[in-house]
């Protein structure tokens, strides 16, 4: 087990350099943009007020900041849970053993290129719950898993902004419930591929019977729900250390502004959302009359959070290693 999961992360992590050879100029385009927007964040915030606003950062609020993190994961994987359970795993594993196994997973993604190897672990690792053993059902729960998190996501932005729209931006509530929707689509592609697998290639179609169809839709809605909560706890994580700056923003624009910077991330022509998810922070904040350097120190605080997050399920990882885990748990 140690062999597989090592040479499944080495191959999760190379691909994104195989990809960047076979497709140099999208790599360029990536490049290009996260470094306008790198510019953008730079032309935005005086370097003065930067220091100021740092030092006035209380580590009070990180160190809720990184306890409202912790639980978030902890929900992250109990959505987990539910969403093995709604797929039909025959053996569901333990909470607390999916919590480590999402904070190992957390610290692959947070620190290995292409922040995904630590999906793929864990789809591989959970494969075992399921009657087929096939890793295809771990990565696709995982996929899905992902999904649901990126709905979430779109909700609490959507319903947030019907109640507390911005007066200058009246059409980010359409463009999110866009997204939502979008989300919903690709959750019932993927839970319906096996009726269209005689349609696919062979090869794919190998891959495609191994996807589980889900038994059950009440825990589907639950993960939906589960979403929508732990993003809100990282909005209030933001808003916390937003407070500390002595700004006049409210909880309500933070529980709009911080989920909408964090789609940066799943924007495909940046590098892991660099420049732009800072750049959203500063320009969202902006409409309520947020400073330039106050919005900047937000948005690396939370990354500095997550990144703490992710250190901690390395060593996790070292103190007890996964393969262990995987043989003695209770799945």
């Amino acid at each position: 087990m140690d062999h597989e999961l090592s040479a499944t992360v080495a191959e999760s992590s190379a691909e994104p350099k195989r990809v960047a050879k076979r497709s140099v100029p999208w790599l360029l385009l990536k490049l290009a943009v996260t470094g306008l927007a790198i510019a953008y964040v730079a032309h935005q915030v005086d370097l003065p007020a930067l220091r100021v606003s740092v030092s006035r950062l209380s580590a009070t609020a990180v160190v809720v900041a990184l306890a409202l993190f912790m639980a978030t994961f902890f929900l992250g994987a109990l959505r987990f849970r539910l969403i093995l359970g709604a797929y039909g795993a025959d053996k569901l594993p333990g909470l607390l053993y999916l919590y480590r196994l999402y904070l190992i997973g957390l610290f692959y993604n947070t620190f290995l290129p292409g922040a995904v190897a630590g999906d793929v672990v864990r789809g591989v690792v959970v494969r075992s719950a399921f009657s087929t053993g096939a890793a295809t059902s771990g990565l696709a729960v995982v996929f899905i898993e992902r999904i649901m998190g990126l709905l979430g996501l779109f909700l609490l932005v959507s319903v947030v902004t019907l109640w507390h729209p911005f007066a200058d931006l009246p059409g980010l509530s359409w463009f999110a419930a866009l997204g939502a929707l979008g989300a919903l689509v690709g959750v019932w592609l993927l839970a319906h591929l096996p009726r269209i697998v005689h349609l696919l290639p062979r090869r794919l179609a190998l891959i495609v019977n191994d996807i589980p169809s889900p038994r059950a839709i009440a825990p589907l809605f639950a993960a939906v729900l589960v979403s929508m909560l732990t993003h809100a706890m990282v909005a209030v994580a933001g808003h916390g250390l937003l407070q500390t700056l002595h700004t006049r923003a409210t909880l309500a624009d933070s529980l709009v502004v911080i989920p909408t910077a964090a789609v940066a991330i799943f924007i495909p022509i940046t590098v892991a959302g660099a420049g732009v998810s800072e750049a959203a922070y500063v320009g969202f904040y902006g409409h309520v009359h947020v400073a330039s350097s106050d919005a900047l120190v937000v948005a690396l605080g939370l990354r500095a959070v997550q990144a703490i997050s992710g250190l901690i399920g390395g060593v996790l990882a070292l103190v007890r290693p996964l393969a262990a885990d995987v043989q003695d748990a209770p799945i």
